[in-house]
């Protein structure tokens, strides 16, 4: 996931997202896909980069620059 725009956590402090994923096989092969449901909360924490609490679960100020990966697995 990657930060691709300004955060406001005055007018959006929380999302759910879904996140799809497949793989590109070659033909004949069968194609594989994956979901997960994404919860973000913004905290109103200034000049702080993102951190990762937990494999599972992580926070992202609403002041994360654009183009900030957030989560890598």
């Amino acid at each position: 996931l990657k930060v691709l725009k300004s955060l406001d956590r005055e007018s959006q402090s929380f999302y759910n997202l879904v996140v799809q994923v497949h793989d590109l096989p070659q033909l004949p092969a069968s194609r594989f896909t994956s979901t997960a449901h994404v919860s973000i909360i913004l905290l109103d924490v200034n000049d702080n980069p993102p951190a990762f609490l937990s494999p599972k679960l992580t926070y992202i100020p609403e002041n994360t620059p654009i183009d900030t990966i957030v989560f890598k697995a």
